[in-house]
């Protein structure tokens, strides 16, 4: 069980990395450290469901 915060996000997320952001008014699947958009989370490693990460190899 992973911690975000001190909140357990469990086995239905991944912990992402927010490296880019290009719509930065997108909500955030979990609100945390009152941030509640993408461009609060710019630089920070949030919880995201697991069925809405692609990955992408580049």
């Amino acid at each position: 069980m992973h911690l975000v915060d001190d909140i357990p996000i469990g086995g239905s997320a991944y912990l992402m990395y927010v490296e880019r952001v290009f719509e930065p008014n997108a909500f955030l699947w979990r609100n945390q450290n009152n941030w509640a958009t993408l461009d609060n989370a710019h630089g920070e490693i949030i919880p995201w469901p697991k069925e809405a990460v692609a990955v992408i190899f580049t």
